[in-house]
């Protein structure tokens, strides 16, 4: 839970300004841009217990890249707006993979795959037909596919750019500078890539203007956000004769989630979560500890949402089922219930709630085989949900 105080910061600053806006706007659109940094620190690894046949990874970094996404924005004012983004990005390194005679000769692309969450507030400065803006506020990071590393999860983001509209469609070129927190600390033997903290963008958004602010996508679709935790390590503890494996500490997470209003207190609400199944692995004959990742997927939870009084807090219950991308013989569907309540701050609702999905059974077992345990089939999450 490390990352929820940041978090539930920003959205107490949402809900702060909600309450003080008479007539707020959304804006949905795209954003997208590019970078020339590199990703990653390039490093060389020796081993502190060599064996022949291994010798030094070598950690080599990709430059530039894209990102992309799909962006809201609430203008509080004409002036002053928050927006929020969920932005695809791989971060791209190469690591040594063949030798020969001792001399490195081939490398192995390892791209990384992370989803970059900025939540900004934006001031705008009137310039003509246009306008200036600066922005600034916290980036949060999901990673999955981490090949041997493990990205920070926050950071902070401050910008400028120019505002521009034609017809319906707002123009917002612009840099962005973010500089996010150390990664975890490792061993330097680890093999572990380390991401480089300082990140310039150069970014473009394109935000639709709706003919009603009230309602930019009608009176029965709302759109928003789930930042959630597991309260339940991704893989169970276990003892072998030369290891011991434990899982990692609990990470928060940030996707996306819309809500269709069925009938009068009945909802159907949809959520996309990243997930990925972390652990720490102890080689207990050379005393070496590492992260393990069996890699990301995402969780998909589609919940019937039944609010039980009316007012400004209203109690609700969930049911539905969970749904899983493949990856490996994990479980790829479950059956997720929980309950909650939903606070309506004048048109921004926070929806804090706790979760318990039990997962269906092992993919691709064979007959005759044990089951791995490793899965966890049970998990508890608690989260919070911010729509408008």
């Amino acid at each position: 839970m490390r990352f929820a105080v940041p978090v539930m910061g920003v959205v107490a600053a949402a809900g702060g300004l909600a309450l003080d806006a008479s007539a707020q706007t959304v804006t949905f659109g795209l954003a997208a841009g590019g970078y020339a940094n590199r990703d990653f620190y390039e490093t060389i690894e020796p081993d502190p217990f060599p064996v022949p046949g291994f010798f030094p990874h070598v950690t080599q970094s990709d430059s530039g890249g894209y990102l992309i996404g799909p962006a809201a924005e609430v203008h509080w004012s004409p002036r002053v707006s928050l927006r929020v983004e969920a932005l695809y990005k791989p971060l791209r390194y190469h690591a040594s993979a063949s030798w020969r005679d001792g001399v490195l000769i081939g490398f192995a692309p390892a791209p990384v795959i992370t989803w970059q969450f900025p939540v900004l507030t934006r001031y705008k400065f009137p310039f003509g037909r246009a306008g200036l803006f600066v922005e600034g506020g916290p980036s949060f990071r999901s990673a999955g596919n981490l090949n041997s590393s493990d990205p920070s999860h926050t950071g902070v983001s401050a910008g400028a750019g120019l505002e521009t509209r034609w017809r319906k469609l707002r123009i917002t070129p612009g840099v962005r500078y973010t500089r996010w927190a150390g990664d975890d600390t490792y061993p330097l033997w680890s093999g572990m890539a380390r991401t480089k903290p300082d990140q310039l963008e150069f970014l473009a958004g394109f935000g639709y203007v709706p003919d009603s602010a009230a309602y930019p996508l009608g009176r029965r679709i709302a759109l928003g956000a789930v930042i959630a935790s597991t309260l339940s390590g991704d893989i169970r503890e276990r003892l072998g004769e030369n290891f011991h494996v434990t899982p990692a500490p609990p990470t928060v997470v940030f996707g996306p989630m819309v809500e269709f209003k069925l009938f009068s207190g009945l909802s159907l609400e949809a959520n996309a979560l990243p997930r990925s199944f972390r652990s720490r692995f102890l080689n207990l004959s050379l005393n070496r500890i590492s992260s393990g990742n069996s890699g990301g997927t995402w969780e998909f939870p589609v919940l019937v949402k039944r609010r039980l009084t009316k007012g400004s807090a209203r109690p609700f219950v969930v049911l539905g089922p969970s749904f899983r991308l493949p990856k490996f013989n994990y479980p790829i569907w479950g059956v997720t219930a929980g309950a909650g309540v939903e606070f309506a701050l004048r048109r921004v609702r926070l929806a804090p709630a706790a979760r318990y999905t039990r997962w269906g059974p092992q993919r691709n077992r064979l007959p005759g085989i044990d089951p791995d345990r490793s899965i966890v089939y049970n998990q508890a999450q608690v989260l919070v949900g911010v729509s408008f």
